[in-house]
């Protein structure tokens, strides 16, 4: 017999949605100060979903260097975010 899953509450407080617009604003200035291929590494392989190969074919660059520019953009995000560790 299988266990039940207990529901969880998916309802977002209004302080839940304040901090998720928070969370959405301090990324996207995180992006915006990135230098200009950083962040389109980041938007492409982070956001869009793109494989590093992938990336690294639309933007005819080596797929060590989209490494490299996603290693740097994860440390600049995280910086970025340090404010909403819990």
């Amino acid at each position: 017999m299988a266990e039940a899953v207990p529901e969880q509450n998916t309802e977002l407080t209004p302080e839940d949605d304040a901090r998720k617009s928070q969370l959405e604003e301090a990324i996207d200035w995180a992006i915006a100060d990135m230098p200009e291929r950083r962040g389109e590494v980041f938007t492409l392989c982070f956001l869009e979903e793109f494989t590093y190969r992938e990336a690294a074919e639309t933007l005819d660059v080596s797929r060590k260097t989209v490494e490299n520019h996603m290693g740097l953009a994860l440390k600049d995000i995280r910086s970025a975010l340090k404010s909403f560790k819990n």
